[in-house]
């Protein structure tokens, strides 16, 4: 063969191998649904090999037989993923390693870290709900604390500082409160700022109540809203949330007054049914006070020369306007005279230049002066106006059931006045000073007047003459077994002012039923 022949014979047969590797292998029939392959171990001749025995265990038992696994490709082999517990997310750890199970999905993931909705939402979760407790002292809040409390009784007043308001979420909650209820008037929890933050726009906020609480809230920049609540489920506060024992013996006039300037224009205050607050001196009652007393009482407390009572007026007992909006209801008022010595200068409620007031369903005993006494000067507290009294008993007054001394559209609804001792000694008088001292436009209906050492009622015009003097009437009262007349008006010149009795009855006083009266005063 020539040497040309030999290369196109060799060409030849590369070609021919060429052509058959590259051509994709024939079988003469395939079943359906059947791919070409070999089951078992060793090596041997092709098979048709079912669809129904490719997805089975004969393929992927090669990897595991462990029910749950998943093949996967891993960074240099094939290998199983283990199912992990129930209710695990399938989640990845990579690109050269293969996916995981996780239970819980960590909160870094996205996940709420917790297999439980309470778990979820603790501190080991997304942090919605947890509670950190603090003892008796300071602490500064953390931005992962949500609910912080007290764990022990303050002995001094503490400070709690925020998180600054831009390390937490815009609207996150943050709540201080007294879980122990050991926070007092005087040692009160202060929650304050963060640097420049500002709460409420200013710089803190305090409890100063057992089992008080703040509500905080941050806009995320460098601002706290905040919100009190208290123990009550109604905004009320008692002398003893600012420290009075009202345990009948303990002085509690500084707490009284504390409590006083405290629920002026916020809260309702309460003295709760049982108690007896004691108090060495009078105390002021501000504007936009409400008290509700029902079975509780104040007393005076022994001692001798201080003047006590409950005072609708200026600091000073009368020289400028007193207070507006003020309402009590309930309540008894002891002023202790017999164990008090004098001289005394108040009633147990005194009221002068004072406006739109209530006085409701009060007992007042033991006075050393008036049970009560509404009144004013109209050229400095201003006569007392817009009074509505109902339902008052005074007894055992040193001098006066009830005085009014300058009052204006005064009402008094149903009464009880009876022993009164020393002059002048009425149930009610009523008894203008001066002109700067006038009482008109008054209506006193209901009353009983009884057992008084004066009159049951006395109208006393003083030397004032017209109209603006005790201009007004008094219908359905009773004086029975006073010490002078049941109804009497001084004969003055200024008799015909215009107070008129409109059924009245009476009897057994010492100086006769209807005494002075003019002609159209009489019943």
């Amino acid at each position: 063969m020539s040497r040309r022949s030999f290369k196109a014979a060799i060409a030849g047969i590369l070609a021919l191998f060429t052509a058959t590797v590259a051509a994709a292998q024939t079988f003469p029939t395939v079943p359906a649904n059947s791919v070409i392959g070999r089951l078992g171990n060793g090596p041997g001749p092709a098979q048709a090999i079912p669809n129904s025995q490719l997805f089975s265990a004969n393929l992927f038992d090669l990897i595991s037989t462990t029910p749950g696994r998943i093949p996967c490709r891993g960074a240099s082999t094939w290998g199983p993923i283990s199912p992990g517990a129930a209710g695990g997310v399938l989640m990845s750890t990579g690109t050269t390693t293969c996916p995981a199970f996780s239970v819980p999905v960590p909160v870094a993931s996205g996940g709420t870290g917790g297999i439980t909705a309470a778990a979820a939402r603790s501190s080991t979760g997304i942090n919605v709900e947890s509670y950190t407790s603090h003892n008796d002292s300071n602490y500064t809040i953390l931005a992962s604390d949500r609910t912080v409390g007290t764990s022990a009784a303050l002995t001094a007043a503490r400070t709690w500082t925020l998180p600054a308001a831009n390390s937490v979420n815009a609207g996150q909650a943050i709540t201080v409160a007294d879980y122990f209820g050991g926070v007092t008037s005087t040692n009160t929890l202060t929650i304050q700022r963060a640097g420049s933050d500002t709460i409420n726009g200013a710089t803190s906020v305090v409890i100063n109540v057992a089992y008080g609480r703040y509500e905080f809230r941050s806009d995320g920049v460098s601002k706290w809203s905040a919100v009190a609540t208290s123990s009550n489920s109604l905004p009320i506060r008692t002398p003893m949330d600012y420290g009075a024992v009202c345990d009948g013996s303990t002085d509690d006039r500084t707490a009284i007054q504390a409590w006083l300037n405290a629920i002026s224009g916020a809260y309702i205050g309460m003295l709760p049914p049982g108690k007896v607050c004691t108090y060495s001196q009078f105390v002021i009652v501000p504007s936009n006070v409400t008290i509700f007393a029902y079975g509780a009482t104040f007393k005076a407390r022994n001692g001798a020369n201080a003047a006590t009572g409950f005072l609708l007026t200026d600091l000073t007992g009368g020289t400028a306007a007193g207070p507006s909006n003020v309402a009590i209801y309930g309540g008894t008022w002891d002023g202790n005279k017999a164990n008090r010595t004098g001289p005394f200068s108040y009633a147990n409620i005194y009221a002068a230049g004072a406006s739109n007031v209530t006085v409701q369903d009060v007992i007042s005993i033991n006075c050393t002066a008036d049970c009560f006494y509404f009144g004013g000067n109209s050229t400095t507290t201003g006569v007392s106006t817009n009074v509505h009294a109902s339902n008052l008993t005074g007894r055992a007054a040193q001098r006066n059931g009830i005085s009014l001394v300058g009052v204006q559209n005064f009402r008094l609804d149903g009464c009880l006045m009876t022993g009164s001792v020393t002059a002048p000694g009425h149930g009610i008088d009523v008894e203008p000073d001066d002109l700067n001292t006038a009482n008109s436009d008054f209506v006193i209906s209901n009353c009983n007047l009884s057992g008084n050492g004066g009159a049951g009622i006395a109208i006393n015009p003083a030397a004032i003459a017209g109209a603006a003097v005790n201009r007004s009437m008094a219908f359905g009262l009773s004086a029975n077994s006073n010490g002078a007349c049941g109804f009497d008006q001084y004969v003055t010149t200024a008799n015909a002012a215009g107070f008129r009795f409109i059924g009245a009855s009476g009897a057994f006083n010492t100086g006769g039923t209807f005494c002075n009266l003019a002609a159209d005063k009489v019943p």
